[in-house]
């Protein structure tokens, strides 16, 4: 990006620019690229040249290109799966895979995701057979036995369909967030009402897939928390329906709890967040906590972001210049180094060196560019790890 170009941006897009235009960064991501590695490779485990040069071709080029190749010899899909697992040993960055239904669940994870990063609580409601009983329970507010028995019918359908997402994952991570509905944002007691049929379903899944031998590993998401004590109340809350639905196994449960927080955070109160929580995933698909879409389509969950006047695209997605972003990893980092970091929503190949100069350890994506953040991000780490070596000497 020119000089002139910087001048001519949007201010927040000039803050971005200058955060992560650093020198080990505006590498190109192919040059200093070590190929000893593919070498050894493509000679020990019968890898093609061709296939690891997929490295060294454009992020945005890498899906065409193997539309091409895998459909001219059955033999390069072999040859491709052992080029992307090699990749995944060598890379620190972990690819999960964005989806808002068991089928796009699937998809991700046949194209290789190592687990479900981001499934927002109420995108399983769009269903037809879930939705219709779910309009059913939300519009009998008069009689309470009716409701009732509404309700239980909710339940019951909701955890046939968490059954068949866990099932889905085998064992993989799942992150799933507690729902929202555009409809019930003026009315907290109804959206806690929600949340607490979908724990419900939740947690009874959990118990079928453990009487059944199913593995599974998930992740609760309180939704937004913006302070500390929030966080709490939200993480009490599930406790209390695990509790109350699983009695003496909940204990054993082994369901993680951690956040989806809303860039708009401050720094002190993701600090605060971070001490208690299992994993945070940065929720860079909302301009603004109430920003939601048209009410015709309630159960969409946030807005994606405004696009900035002039975006950055060679740089990341808006959402990532946010200009508290680097400052809430930084001091959750320093409460907790260890703890895992997500960029979720719909990351590219674009957005990796952005994650990567944030301090993020995992990312999600759509299934559609599972294999070019794949490579991407490996490309980048080996880039990096040869500039520094080459500095050192």
């Amino acid at each position: 990006m020119t000089e002139a170009k910087r001048t001519q941006g949007a201010e927040q897009g000039k803050r971005f620019y200058d955060r992560f235009a650093r020198k080990e960064w505006e590498r190109n991501s192919g040059q200093g690229l070590d190929l000893t590695g593919l070498g050894e490779l493509a000679a020990g485990k019968g890898v093609t040249h061709e296939e690891a040069l997929l490295l060294l071709a454009q992020p945005d080029d890498i899906e065409s290109i193997l539309a091409q190749r895998l459909g001219a010899a059955s033999s390069d899909e072999a040859s491709l799966q052992r080029l992307l697992s090699w990749s995944d040993g060598q890379r620190r960055l972990r690819v999960t895979s964005r989806a808002d239904s068991v089928a796009r669940a699937c998809a991700g994870l046949q194209r290789g995701a190592q687990g479900i990063g981001l499934l927002r609580g109420e995108e399983l409601l769009r269903d037809e057979s879930l939705l219709a009983v779910y309009e059913a329970w939300l519009s009998c507010t008069e009689d309470e036995e009716e409701r009732k028995l509404k309700r239980g019918r909710l339940v019951y359908l909701w955890t046939e369909s968490w059954i068949r997402l866990l099932q889905a994952a085998d064992g993989k991570p799942c992150s799933v967030s507690l729902a929202w509905d555009a409809r019930q944002a003026a009315a907290p007691e109804e959206r806690l009402a929600l949340q607490d049929v979908q724990l419900e379903a939740m947690f009874r899944a959990m118990l079928r897939c453990d009487q059944e031998e199913i593995p599974f590993e998930l992740a609760l998401l309180a939704l937004w928390p913006m302070q500390e004590e929030e966080w709490l109340a939200v993480y009490d809350f599930i406790e209390e329906v695990g509790r109350q639905t699983l009695g003496a196994w909940w204990p054993e449960a082994h369901c993680k709890v951690g956040a989806l927080l809303h860039p708009d955070v401050r720094p002190v109160d993701a600090a605060g967040i971070a001490r208690s929580a299992d994993l945070v995933v940065m929720d860079i698909e909302s301009a603004s906590r109430f920003h939601l879409l048209q009410e015709q389509q309630p159960l969409g969950g946030p807005a994606r972001i405004i696009e900035l006047e002039e975006p950055v695209s060679d740089w990341g997605g808006p959402a990532l210049q946010c200009s508290r972003l680097e400052e809430i990893v930084d001091i959750m980092r320093s409460i907790k180094p260890e703890l895992d970091i997500r960029a979720g929503g719909d990351i590219r190949p674009a957005d990796l060196r952005a994650v990567y100069r944030l301090g993020m350890n995992e990312v999600c994506c759509e299934p559609e560019w599972l294999t070019a953040v794949r490579l991407t991000g490996y490309r980048l780490e080996a880039s990096q790890q040869s500039a520094a070596s080459a500095d050192e000497a």
